[in-house]
């Protein structure tokens, strides 16, 4: 799925949390099919407040059809339907991650900054030096 044609590791090894993930009736997994195929998964997590996106995958199935926004608002539909809060779309890295960003700008959602800008400043010298002072990774 996703983890194979994207730029950049996942956060999360899914072989080692799969069980969790189907066992634990807060994970809402969502998907969807074109022509019987399957083209891309979300996972929601239910809070008590809120269902904060988890993770989506997707295949080159999904990449012209929308079919991410379709199942991002279908977890945003379950929010309402539990009269939770809201919905949490979960962080964003403008500059290394266009395209996340761009799909979650998309949504029109309020943005909530949290923690210092500086850390996705498009210079790579001035990324490596913050790393290397403030010990990121």
């Amino acid at each position: 799925l996703l983890l194979n044609r994207k730029s950049f590791q996942g956060a999360i090894d899914l072989s080692k949390i799969k069980n969790i993930l189907v066992e634990d009736d807060n994970f809402i997994i969502v998907s969807a099919y074109i022509s019987g195929s399957i083209a891309a998964i979300r996972v929601g997590y239910k809070s008590s407040n809120y269902i904060s996106d988890f993770i989506a995958a997707s295949n080159d199935l999904a990449t012209k059809n929308y079919v991410n926004y379709l199942l991002l608002w279908t977890l945003i539909e379950q929010s309402y339907k539990l009269n939770l809060k809201g919905f949490e779309c979960g962080g964003i890295d403008p500059y290394r991650n266009r395209g996340v960003y761009l799909f979650k700008r998309g949504l029109g959602a309020d943005l909530t900054l949290n923690g210092p800008l500086w850390i996705y400043h498009k210079n790579s010298y001035f990324i490596k030096l913050i790393q290397a002072f403030f010990a990121y990774k």
